[in-house]
């Protein structure tokens, strides 16, 4: 049985998705003690916030739970914000902002954030009007490589403006990748500890590698005000029933990309993707 207080922060946490309430976002005031974890959308910036915040407590996490240690400038009110204890690190999916002392960026393979963004912009509703029959072919022909056109930041304007500001972060910036974390999570997140200043010990490691595995954090989605709405409910909203982790996986695009679809790609996103050593096929 669920607690009010869980079905009360579920309800929240979907209010402040859909705009209700008001978060911080780009005007989140920041500290200069702050460190920030930064990525484009569906790029791994939940998993690598759910191993660093469960190592730094010792313990598994929710998606409630994991506000009070690495909250979510985009679902929190710059008020609640600077109630965390300092030093801060904060999750965000801004573009470069020059007054960030301390950045993580995490990126991911382009083709694979598509694919997730599709099914991540189902999920709530984004793509309803474009029509029930907009389906993952179209999304990743057109949605994704045409962004902007749907009011959305393209990958590569996202990702440019914080690499093209390398130099002026220098040692302060920490670049970290999707397909890294999932290869050799171990390794990144000691990576992360030593960045952020914290001690290194691997025994608590351990523990938040397990606990942040993707079925484990599917699980740790918990109950939110979706999860427990009716369908007609749901419908109504154009949401589904979609889990935040799916699968987690490298590579998907593999399956779905043919050669027109991988040059399309590589036109658009290849200066970024070969820097990052992103193979075109």
């Amino acid at each position: 049985m669920k607690t009010f207080k869980q079905l009360s922060d579920g309800f929240s946490r979907l209010t402040r998705c859909l705009g209700i309430w008001e978060n911080a976002g780009k005007n989140c005031t920041v500290l200069k003690t702050d460190t920030f974890l930064v990525s484009y959308p569906k790029s791994g910036n939940t998993w690598l916030r759910f191993l660093l915040a469960q190592y730094m407590t010792n313990q598994p996490l929710d998606f409630y739970t994991i506000e009070k240690v690495i909250p979510d400038i985009h679902e929190n009110s710059d008020r609640k914000l600077l109630k965390i204890k300092n030093p801060r690190i904060l999750k965000s999916h801004q573009t470069y902002h020059s007054d960030y002392p301390r950045v993580i960026y995490i990126v991911r393979d382009p083709r694979d954030v598509a694919i997730s963004f599709y099914y991540w912009q189902k999920k709530v509703g984004m793509l309803a009007k474009y029509g029930a029959d907009f389906s993952l072919q179209d999304y990743l022909k057109h949605g994704f490589v045409e962004s902007e056109k749907m009011g959305i930041i393209s990958w590569a304007k996202h990702v440019d403006s914080w690499i093209s500001h390398a130099d002026v972060l220098g040692k302060h910036l920490l670049i970290i990748r999707y397909e890294d974390i999932e290869k050799e999570p171990s390794n990144v997140l000691r990576k992360v500890i030593d960045f952020v200043g914290f001690n290194i010990d691997d025994v608590v490691i351990n523990h938040a590698v397990n606990w942040s595995q993707a079925d484990k954090m599917r699980q740790a989605e918990g109950v939110t005000a979706a999860s427990i709405m009716p369908d007609r409910i749901l419908k109504w909203l154009n949401k589904e029933r979609i889990p935040f982790v799916r699968k987690g996986k490298s590579g998907q695009w593999r399956d779905m990309f043919d050669a027109e679809l991988q040059n399309v790609y590589w036109t658009q996103f290849g200066k970024w993707m070969e820097q990052f050593g992103y193979e075109k096929k």
